[in-house]
Formats: structure tokens, sequence, C-alpha cells
């Protein structure tokens, strides 16, 4: 249901939470703080579709953009950089429990990521290009339905400042990130961080399940 024409309607959300207790889910699953993003995003999807029952029984697919260091652009690097790659990550929507979604998570990302370890610079930007063009241009050509698309929504978690910002005297007390939806990709999830301390994610437009998702998001069998 993401992956169609879209209108003139919005809807825009946005929530935060304790960085350090994300990082504490990570260090205790042997996982990254990007697969628990990830996760905790997965649960929000799940929960919102499975309310609509429009859930499918195959896991859903999201690209997710990783920093890539310049001078070693084909190595994925968890502080971003100014180079960038893609992944496709099977977000486990298929899976109940949120422990085993957190695990299949990291894995996809795992073997996403040693594959762009193997590629040149240049294979990594052809890849890329290849794996945007199924979903870009159908919707440019009207095309929706007939050609699926290699992923069903965007979901980007970019390091923000570490320190308190200020303007004019005026303490900037968070930022959040607005995503822009596509025809063919309505949904559009993106992630930073403010002043070490704090997740800002917005999200369009499952964000009434976020909150369950991010209260469960270690839980293992």
């Amino acid at each position: 249901m993401f992956n169609h024409s879209i209108t003139g309607s919005r809807r825009f959300a946005a929530q935060d939470w304790p960085i350090e207790r994300l990082r504490a889910i990570g260090k205790a699953s042997g996982t990254t703080l990007n697969d628990v993003v990830l996760a905790m995003c997965s649960g929000a999807v799940r929960a919102y579709l499975l309310e609509l029952a429009a859930l499918p029984e195959t896991s859903l697919v999201a690209m997710v953009p990783v920093g890539l260091n310049a001078k070693q652009s084909q190595v994925a690097s968890a502080e971003g950089g100014n180079a960038v790659g893609a992944v496709m990550c099977k977000l486990g929507t298929d899976l109940a429990d949120p422990g085993d979604r957190l695990a299949a998570i990291h894995l996809s990302m795992v073997d996403g990521k040693r594959a762009l370890s193997s590629m040149t610079p240049m294979q990594i930007l052809a890849m890329s290009a290849l794996g945007q063009a199924p979903a870009i241009l159908p919707p440019l050509l009207r095309m929706q339905g007939i050609v699926r698309p290699p992923y069903n929504l965007i979901i980007s978690n970019v390091p923000g400042p570490r320190t308190t910002h200020y303007w004019n005297g005026a303490k900037l007390v968070g930022q959040y990130p607005l995503s822009i939806p596509i025809n063919g990709m309505a949904l559009n999830i993106t992630c930073t961080s403010y002043d070490g301390n704090g997740l800002r994610p917005d999200r369009l437009p499952a964000h009434r399940a976020a909150p369950a998702a991010a209260a469960h998001p270690s839980r293992r069998r």
C-alpha cells in the first residue's frame, strides 16, 4: 500500500527516544544502533499494516542509505561520510517476535555491507543507480503496478550534531528531519540525533504504532 501514486495529502509525525537506551539494546543483542532503529521502524510499520489488515506475507524491504568514507568508499561507515551507498534491507515484518525481527535485520544489513565492501567505488555508484531506477522510473512513466519496486520504503538514520547549538543566544532544543514522499514511495522515515543524547525520527504515515515498537525492540524468547 506504500508503493502507489500519492496525492496532496500529507501526514507528518515526530518523536524522540534516549539514544543511550537504543545503544544498550544494540550492545545486549550484539547488533548496531542502526539495526535497532530499523527494528523499531519495522515494528511500527508491521503494527500499522496489521491494523489495516494489509500486512504482506513476505517481508517488506527498506532502502537504507549508508555513509561511506570517500578515501575508502567501498567500506560502509556507521559515522557517515561524504560518499553514499545503498543497502536493501529485509525488515522482517513477517516475523511476530521483535527479537527475531532485530536478528533478521542485523543479518540483512551485514550481508548488504559485505556486498558493498567487495565493490569498487564505480561499482557502488552503478549498483545504487540501478537499484533506484525501478523505484523512480515507473512513477514518471505512469507504470506503477507493472514493475515491482525493489523496495517498499526508505529509512535513513543520519548522525546529527553532538553538541548543543545556539542561534543569537537562543538554545536549539531539538531538530526534526522532514522526509519527502514521491509517487510510488509514500512512506519515508528519516532519523537523526541531536546533542548526543536523543534520536528524533519523522515518519509518514505509520506513527501511531511507533511507541509500541519502541517499547519492545529488544524482547527475545
